[in-house]
């Protein structure tokens, strides 16, 4: 049951995501939105892909005529399910410096303070080109 759920979630996720794909390019807040909804994803695909390991095992199994344990099934379940939840955290991401870090909620309003201040303080240069967007 729980790897047809997660199967759903990766489908949805990625029709959505697939949806979220064209404006992704001009908006940045679509683009988040696309970002979490292809890491919701690869997180639902995780369960899938244990869930099958343990059901190719079970089968294997059967053939000889015998059964997997509970405790087996978490063997081979459990290990993949963790290292997808520890590669999931945006402690992780954020330790490979695949992103630009995590902000404490406490100290929001003082970076971003910063930043504005920063923003404020800055030379306006006159340019010729217009505004550049991510």
């Amino acid at each position: 049951m729980q790897t047809r759920v997660a199967a759903s979630a990766v489908v949805l996720n990625l029709l959505i995501g697939l949806w979220l794909h064209s404006g992704a390019k001009d908006d940045l807040n679509i683009r988040s939105a696309y970002l979490h909804m292809l890491g919701d994803a690869i997180s639902a695909f995780g369960v899938v892909l244990a869930g099958v390991l343990v059901t190719v095992k079970k089968d294997q199994l059967a053939r000889r005529g015998e059964t997997l344990s509970p405790a087996d099934e978490a063997a081979i379940r459990d290990p993949l399910l963790a290292k997808y939840e520890h590669e999931g955290s945006p402690y992780y991401s954020t330790a490979r410096l695949w992103d630009d870090g995590i902000l404490d909620p406490a100290s929001t309003r003082d970076t971003l303070g910063l930043a504005i201040a920063a923003a404020e303080n800055a030379p306006l240069v006159p340019t010729r080109f217009g505004v550049f967007r991510m």
